[in-house]
């Protein structure tokens, strides 16, 4: 049931071209790579909710996600090196930096 959650929850953000729309490529996937995360801990965090009132408590905090991730791509975006700014926003660059460059050098 978990995995269930987990795969419409991630849905939800990665079937969002409006979420990353004023990012690269390279951006958008750090940006996502992180939401990832973020949707994961909110999944992990339900799974002692009976299924009934699961929905109740994740879309409002996937909906916030949702408007973060947002801000983020704007003013990121906004910025003279963009993938530069949303690693600092993100913290832990590294981490996430490396995610973009293997996908960039496939």
């Amino acid at each position: 049931m978990e995995e269930e959650r987990l795969q419409l929850a991630m849905e939800r953000i990665s079937s969002d071209p409006a979420l990353t729309g004023d990012l690269t490529d390279q951006e958008a996937i750090l940006l996502l790579r992180w939401a990832e995360g973020e949707v994961v801990a909110l999944v992990n965090a339900t799974a002692e909710l009976p299924e009934e009132i699961v929905w109740e408590q994740l879309a409002p905090k996937l909906c916030a996600l949702r408007k973060k991730m947002r801000q983020l791509a704007r003013v990121s975006a906004a910025q003279p090196d963009p993938l530069v700014a949303l690693q600092s926003i993100l913290g832990d660059s590294d981490k996430y930096a490396l995610c973009v460059v293997n996908k960039k050098t496939k």
